[in-house]
């Protein structure tokens, strides 16, 4: 969550920085956009870990150790 505001807040100081003193500039930053890719981030990582760890749930510890190289 702290990425997108740390890269939004690098990303309008770059652009006035660059060209602030050549062009009028007026930073809109698409909110619905950034909160859907946020959602959907979170959702892919709960469930990357979710799934894998039902599985090593389900498994034995012992039979894990053994079973490991």
């Amino acid at each position: 969550m702290l990425g997108p505001l740390i890269g939004s807040l690098y990303g309008v100081l770059g652009i006035i920085a660059l060209l602030g003193s050549t062009y009028p500039v007026s930073i809109t930053i698409p909110w619905d956009r950034l909160v859907i890719v946020l959602v959907l981030a979170l959702a892919a990582g709960a469930l990357a870990s979710v799934l894998p760890g039902r599985a090593a749930a389900r498994t034995a510890p012992a039979a894990a150790l053994a079973s490991a190289e």
